[in-house]
């Protein structure tokens, strides 16, 4: 494909703040989604994106791989791999060929999950200190629930971003179990993935060569967001990632009525 000057600009920002999203701002990941969907058609951009966003993770899990908690992902992956395969059956129905439909209703759910999580945040804590681990094991119904909407939309729009953004928010991570446990996530589920949207068609010549060419900055906004993350404390860290989810949510929503169409 032929791009312009801006659009390989647009690309170049996107792959950069990829990379940033994997080992500092998590919610940066679906700015750089949407911005690869100004470029690309929002369906192809998927399989353009997945293999940067696998560069990126490979640089978080070397670098945060120490401080996963492996009970949540045990918990959460088989279900996330469900909805991934929900999502892949999913793209091959009419309604999901729209990609102004994939992001109103992706958007919706993310602006509404921020909006939930902020107003929870605002409300007087009632739980003692000393039953704070009890926050952290979340019911089976809302690991499976959460799983599930994961993968799916990690499948339809690589989406999945903001969703894992609240609910390790949720459980009460601190900041780098948070950057560490979510690293892993993502690579799992995004290997995962590549028969999947290879099968789609999503991932080709064409698609590898453009990762090739932006492969450096998703690597090097990694390295990057590691030495940014240093500077945030815990607060200020949780503020910015729902501030960035929901400004990410809002963008996707209301894009297509806008009339800003890919």
């Amino acid at each position: 494909m032929n791009f312009t000057a801006p659009e390989w600009a647009l690309a170049a920002l996107g792959a950069l703040l990829i990379g940033v999203s994997k080992t500092g701002l998590g919610g940066l990941g679906i700015l750089a989604v949407a911005l690869f969907a100004q470029v690309l058609p929002a369906r192809a951009s998927t399989g353009y994106v997945l293999p940067l966003l696998i560069c990126a993770d490979l640089i978080a899990v070397v670098a945060y791989r120490r401080h996963a908690v492996w009970t949540h992902l045990v918990r959460m992956i088989p279900a996330t791999a469900c909805g991934i395969v929900i999502g892949y059956y999913a793209l091959q129905t009419p309604y999901l060929r729209s990609n102004n439909s994939v992001k109103v209703l992706i958007g919706g759910i993310v602006t509404v999950l921020v909006v939930f999580t902020y107003a929870r945040r605002r409300r007087p804590a009632v739980t003692p200190p000393e039953d704070a681990a009890m926050i952290a094991h979340q019911p089976l119904t809302t690991v499976l629930l959460t799983g599930l909407l994961a993968g799916f939309l990690t499948m339809v729009a690589n989406a999945s971003g903001p969703v894992m953004t609240l609910y390790l928010l949720a459980i009460g991570l601190p900041k780098l179990e948070f950057i560490g446990t979510g690293a892993i996530f993502f690579l799992i589920l995004n290997c995962f993935k590549v028969p999947f949207s290879a099968s789609l068609g999503l991932i080709t010549g064409p698609s590898l060569l453009f990762d090739a060419t932006l492969a450096p900055l998703a690597v090097a906004g990694a390295l990057w967001g590691k030495w940014l993350v240093g500077f945030l404390n815990q607060k200020l860290f949780e503020n910015l990632a729902l501030l960035f989810a929901l400004l990410s949510g809002l963008n996707l929503s209301l894009s297509p009525l806008l009339g800003l169409r890919h």
